[in-house]
């Protein structure tokens, strides 16, 4: 038997999973270079989080965190990159969104979301 979408959110979601607040942004260039971020209505989404990833990347410098936490959805939740996401009162901003597939590449169980922390 290979993993689905149904047992991630049948077991994972279900056993573990908490509410969390999605705000969907809109990024528009403005004329001048700069950008403006509009963000629309929000709503309440079930997430898998875990708030103490240590994701670094390595630079010439030194290494740089470059994630601060992330939480993993349902394959069929709209969530795009730069909406911000609220848990626990801790605002986030989504910074990458991966399809994660079964072993045979066919089908997505879910979505993993890099987050970058905005407000505590």
């Amino acid at each position: 038997m290979v993993a689905d979408n149904d047992d991630f959110t049948a077991n994972l979601l279900s056993d573990s999973g908490i509410t969390a607040i999605r705000t969907p942004v809109t990024k528009t260039l403005l004329f001048d270079g700069s950008e403006e971020l509009t963000e629309g209505d929000t709503e309440n989404i079930t997430v898998f989080y875990n708030p103490s990833i240590n994701s670094h990347i390595q630079e010439r410098y030194g290494l740089l965190k470059n994630t601060d936490a992330y939480i993993m959805v349902g394959p069929s939740q709209t969530i795009n990159k730069e909406d911000k996401i609220t848990v626990e009162s801790t605002v986030y901003r989504v910074i990458n969104v991966r399809d994660r597939n079964n072993v045979f590449g066919t089908t997505s169980v879910y979505k993993f979301c890099e987050l970058h922390l905005i407000e505590v």
